[in-house]
């Protein structure tokens, strides 16, 4: 299976666990439940950043230099903003406060973007380090953190596309 089909999947299966979640009443399953989508989520959004700047290098790079960077990027992981940040610096020292510059761009309120990566990055430590019953995450939060992500990851596959071009 391609790297694009096996990251669709994951999005598919956040969908389904969110139809789950408003089809549910009982507000203990829909806190388990928010709780279990921060960890897709997590997983998704390293997983998509992954795919987004494989595909592309793929496109303009040796294939040698590709294996190395490729090695790099799968290996991404607890992707909040300064990782993120750090991964686009290692393409060029601009590309992070550019990432940065475009998330602020795009916040309704300043650092909204950031702020809903970094919350859902950190849910999901505090889900999978067994301690789940410190987390404050609610069903109207996740809704509003998933459509957060989806603008990111929208913004770091343009942003990339953009840059990858802008080296030419």
């Amino acid at each position: 299976m391609n790297k694009i089909k096996r990251v669709d999947l994951q999005k598919e299966q956040i969908k389904e666990v969110f139809i789950l979640l408003n089809k549910t009443k009982d507000d203990k399953l829909k806190s388990h439940l928010a709780k279990y989508l921060c960890v897709l989520i997590s997983g998704y959004i390293e997983k998509k950043i992954s795919t987004i700047i494989i595909t592309e290098i793929d496109k303009k790079i040796p294939k040698r230099i590709n294996n190395y960077l490729s090695n790099d990027v799968r290996n991404l992981t607890n992707a909040n903003f300064e990782k993120i940040k750090n991964l686009f610096n290692k393409f060029d020292s601009k590309w992070g406060t550019n990432f940065e510059n475009e998330l602020e761009k795009n916040s309704f309120v300043e650092g909204t973007l950031k702020g809903s990566l970094n919350y859902i990055i950190g849910q999901r430590h505090t889900v999978a380090h067994g301690i789940s019953y410190l987390s404050n995450i609610s069903a109207e939060r996740i809704k509003l953190y998933w459509d957060d992500t989806k603008d990111i990851l929208v913004i770091i596959e343009k942003l990339f596309e953009k840059l990858l071009k802008s080296t030419n």
